[in-house]
């Protein structure tokens, strides 16, 4: 099976989508510490969940179909 290469496109839609989730993930974390719950994988969740969500409003955003 051949491996796809690796794009432009998908470098920059993969980097902007974990940078988004990695701040959203410690905004998470301080919210939850700030009002002192035990976050346990709180950040972690967030952080997942928005990751595929921004991934994919990107991929959809910046279609390459000419």
């Amino acid at each position: 099976m051949r491996r796809r290469p690796v794009t432009t496109r998908l470098a920059f839609i993969t980097t902007a989508s974990l940078s988004v989730a990695s701040a959203v993930g410690s905004v998470a974390e301080a919210v939850a510490t700030h009002f002192h719950y035990e976050t346990g994988a709180a950040g972690h969740a967030a952080a997942a969940v928005i990751a595929i969500w921004v991934f994919d409003k990107l991929n959809n955003l910046i279609d390459d179909k000419e």
